[in-house]
């Protein structure tokens, strides 16, 4: 709760503190894998979690909760495991490749875009990097602008055209500075969603559209039947990410309903700053 109040500003509901504290689950869990990999293999080899989920309802310590539904956590820590991984290495300033494959990666492109919080494009940067086995390779050092008092640093990382990682992180001048996010306009968001049913189990194919001239931050995606009640547990190959004005974002869905319902399933979406339309 001090997190909360002290990053993103005193909490006005519980559903106000639910979408910051989410931020923290996500941004906590990316950074303890990706702190251990950044010194791969330098003394460093694993992170070994304590607790991946509880026993009982629980707001902390949790990668998906007591009612199986995958949290921010659990997506922040799928993203730095990925097996080829751009990350921003926050102790050093420096934007670095992990390559956990047993195959080095030649000629790749890393692009880096350092973005402000309206979502305006301050810089862009493309390099060349060969991301070698089992290593983490440097490539760039990155520093925000001091004009920003808050900003997007994205990353993405390219084979042969083909887009292999991606990462998206908020960048503030000083701790206090995040509470500036709170004065970002309510978004717009549209969803497209198409659901098909092979015996047991059912298929999603979503897209998320950012149709607002602003960044939406944190956009959860939430399967619930017709029923209005949710459906859990659940598959989802992306949740909580951010879109820029006028991006989309292609999401499959995956679960089981071995008691053949009718109920037809759809998605809500919500944001730290946004909702569907």
């Amino acid at each position: 709760m001090n997190a909360v109040d002290r990053l993103y500003g005193k909490a006005e509901s519980l559903d106000d503190f639910c979408r910051k504290v989410q931020f923290i689950n996500y941004d906590s869990y990316r950074a303890m894998f990706e702190s251990w990999n950044s010194r791969l293999w330098g003394n460093t080899s694993g992170v070994l979690l304590w607790m991946s989920h509880p026993a009982w309802p629980s707001m902390v310590w949790q990668t998906y909760d007591y009612y199986l539904e995958p949290t921010a956590a659990y997506f922040g820590a799928r993203k730095a495991c990925e097996p080829l991984h751009i990350m921003y290495n926050a102790h050093t300033r420096k934007v670095q490749v992990v390559n956990i494959t047993p195959v080095t990666h030649c000629d790749m492109e890393a692009l880096i875009e350092t973005i402000d919080m309206r979502g305006r494009v301050i810089r862009t940067d493309s390099l060349w990097v060969d991301a070698y086995a089992d290593a983490t390779t440097d490539v760039a050092a990155v520093r925000m602008p001091d004009s920003l008092s808050v900003g997007y640093l994205r990353l993405r990382l390219y084979e042969r055209g083909y887009l292999r990682s991606d990462n998206f992180y908020v960048q503030a001048a000083s701790p206090e500075c995040y509470s500036a996010l709170k004065h970002l306009p309510v978004t717009r968001l549209t969803l497209r969603e198409k659901f098909s049913r092979q015996g047991d189990t059912w298929h999603g194919q979503l897209t998320v559209t950012n149709t607002s001239d602003t960044p939406t931050l944190m956009i959860r995606l939430c399967l619930k039947g017709d029923d209005g009640e949710q459906i859990l547990p659940v598959v989802y190959s992306d949740n909580y990410f951010a879109l820029m004005p006028g991006e989309s974002r292609d999401v499959t869905v995956e679960f089981a309903d071995e008691d053949r319902r009718d109920s037809q399933p759809h998605i809500e979406v919500s944001a730290f700053n946004g909702k569907a339309e």
